[in-house]
């Protein structure tokens, strides 16, 4: 290259709107999100903007169910100990219903 030139970035391999609506349609289905992910991510087959799509949607995505499990796992441990103090509330609500009716 010589100097005082600029080189312009040319992109030869882009992916159409047509592209990118499919891409979205297979993206919403579970399951097949995955495996589209997958696909794009670890493809060379693919231009770089669908291999970083890809590559945030899998981690957001590992993100979301890491997110799900922990707060499922909180609110079991929430549950449980509920549970455990329900029968000292129903004792505590009938002895406060007596108190009152006399």
């Amino acid at each position: 290259m010589e100097q005082g030139t600029s080189e312009k970035l040319v992109v030869k391999d882009t992916t159409s709107i047509g592209g990118w609506l499919l891409v979205a349609i297979l993206t919403i289905m579970p399951i097949v999100n995955v495996i589209t992910f997958l696909a794009f991510a670890f493809s060379d087959e693919h231009n770089r903007s669908l291999k970083n799509y890809a590559r945030a949607g899998l981690i957001s995505l590992f993100i979301g169910v890491m997110t799900v499990f922990i707060v499922g796992i909180w609110l079991q441990v929430d549950f449980n100990r509920m549970v455990d103090l329900l029968p000292d509330w129903l004792t505590y609500l009938r002895g406060n219903s007596a108190e009152q009716e006399v």
